[in-house]
């Protein structure tokens, strides 16, 4: 007979003797509930519940993620204090009536540019990170980038890719 685990077995490893595979205990918790709590952290510590779905967040709590579209779906989660109440509403219908571009569905063929694509990549790697996090000053920065990107083949590329974009929206009637 299957029982609910106690709250001192939700947090202990459980390990069969019998060589299985570990088992997780079943837990009854809804889906706005998980979300929230992974979202937000825990009620009363993290944030506190000002209005109907609205929380105010505790800024000294300890707990920042608060990114809930990385966890999954914002419109079953609480809205944050100084959102309009209709917020996941619009944000639905947005969803819905969203148009998809014109390019969707096309893929570049890197084939015949590979070692300009690794090179590229190379030198996005080299200089993007410090470049997209304010590491190092742009103004001295961002010349050797875009100069390294020009020798990598960046323009030869965006050409080719260019061309194959146009050759592509002709052949699906979208040009």
């Amino acid at each position: 007979m299957h029982r609910r685990p106690r709250n001192d077995e939700l947090h202990q490893p459980h390990v069969q003797e019998s060589g299985e595979s570990a088992r997780v205990p079943a837990i009854d918790v809804d889906p706005p509930a998980l979300f929230n709590l992974i979202t937000f952290g825990i009620q009363d510590k993290h944030y506190k519940i000002v209005g109907d779905n609205t929380i105010s967040i505790n800024q000294d709590g300890g707990y920042k993620t608060d990114q809930g579209w990385v966890f999954g779906n914002v419109l079953i989660g609480y809205l944050k204090e100084g959102q309009a109440p209709d917020t996941w509403e619009r944000t639905k219908q947005l969803n819905e009536t969203a148009k998809r571009p014109e390019v969707n569905g096309f893929n570049f063929n890197t084939e015949p540019y590979k070692t300009e694509s690794v090179n590229i990549f190379a030198v996005s790697e080299q200089y993007g990170k410090a470049l997209n996090t304010g590491s190092v000053d742009p103004a001295k920065i961002l010349p050797k980038y875009q100069s390294a990107l020009k020798k990598a083949g960046v323009e030869k590329q965006t050409a080719e890719m260019q061309k194959q974009l146009d050759e592509w929206l002709k052949a699906n009637g979208k040009k």
